[in-house]
């Protein structure tokens, strides 16, 4: 399983864990670094150990009892985490495109029209960075294939577990 965003949120809360207000709302593109335990992880090994990442989330997940936290920051101290041997949670969005961000912009600018400049910002922050996400994407494609049973098609944003996660 891979819950990205309210995906993890909705994760943790089945796994036993509390989802709560974030210590801080992020929008836009923010450093998470990898906990020790994360960068002995497969979706993260041999990844940088900060990762500047796309976030847009008010909410966070607290680590389930049996999880591993795997990422955190300052501003949202709960980034990604694991439960049993193949159910991760991310906080931010590895998925994101150029198309998603205006998607999304777009819809926010029509109750925030001071967020105009946010957008522009957040657009070319992803042309300089793009090649985070294409690192993040190839490892869960990777991992996809290492999980029998297990499809990630992050292409079209669509997830199917035909295995039971094991807690």
């Amino acid at each position: 399983y891979m819950g990205i965003c309210l995906g993890a949120q909705l994760l943790a809360k089945a796994a036993g864990a509390k989802v709560v207000k974030s210590p801080q709302k992020e929008i836009g593109f923010f450093d998470v670094a990898l906990t020790p335990e994360g960068e002995k992880d497969l979706l993260f090994k041999g990844a940088p150990a900060s990762l500047n990442v796309y976030q847009w989330h008010e909410d966070m997940f607290h680590i389930p009892e049996r999880g591993k936290l795997l990422a955190g920051s300052s501003a949202c101290p709960h980034q990604a985490f694991k439960v049993g041997a193949n159910a991760y949670g991310l906080q931010f969005h590895v998925e994101i495109t150029d198309q998603s961000i205006r998607q999304w912009s777009d819809e926010y600018l029509s109750r925030h029209p001071d967020f105009l400049s946010k957008k522009e910002e957040m657009l070319e922050k992803y042309k300089r960075i793009k090649e985070n996400t294409t690192i993040l994407t190839s490892k869960l494609r990777e991992l996809s294939r290492l999980k029998q049973g297990q499809l990630i098609d992050l292409d079209t944003f669509k997830v199917r577990i035909v295995e039971k996660i094991s807690l």
